[in-house]
């Protein structure tokens, strides 16, 4: 991942599990979202459903993201040590609050880049139609 670069992320639970069991856990989610993610970028889109998360994001600029950072700064590293952040955060909260252990989401969350406007168009279509 890089810079000014626009992505779409997903991922869902480690089955049987669920991501979010009660309405406070959604809201829990989009709070740590604001707190990793706000910062460091705009985000387009966000759905959330009990298993499962998909969130278009635009990076911010380089200069930014490197203003946000400690050094050394290297742009795909510091951006997946946020949403990592992200995703271990709400998982050591969820588990303390719904008193379980282990790993909530799938080992690794899946991205693919956004290519154009137009790519960013039909990608936010499908979050609209769903």
């Amino acid at each position: 991942m890089e810079a000014t670069f626009t992505y779409y992320i997903h991922n869902s639970s480690v089955q049987p599990e669920l991501l979010f069991r009660q309405a406070d856990d959604y809201k829990l989610f989009q709070t740590k979202i604001e707190k990793y993610l706000e910062p460091i970028g705009l985000l387009h889109a966000l759905k959330l459903s009990p298993t499962e998360f998909h969130l278009v994001i635009e990076f911010n600029q380089l200069q930014i993201l490197k203003a946000s950072a400690k050094q050394p700064f290297q742009s795909n590293k510091f951006l997946s040590r946020r949403l990592s952040d992200l995703f271990n955060s709400y998982a050591q909260s969820y588990n303390k609050k719904h008193h379980r252990k282990g790993a909530l989401f799938q080992k690794n969350f899946k991205r693919s880049e956004i290519v154009d406007n137009e790519h960013l168009e039909e990608v936010l279509e499908k979050f609209d139609s769903e």
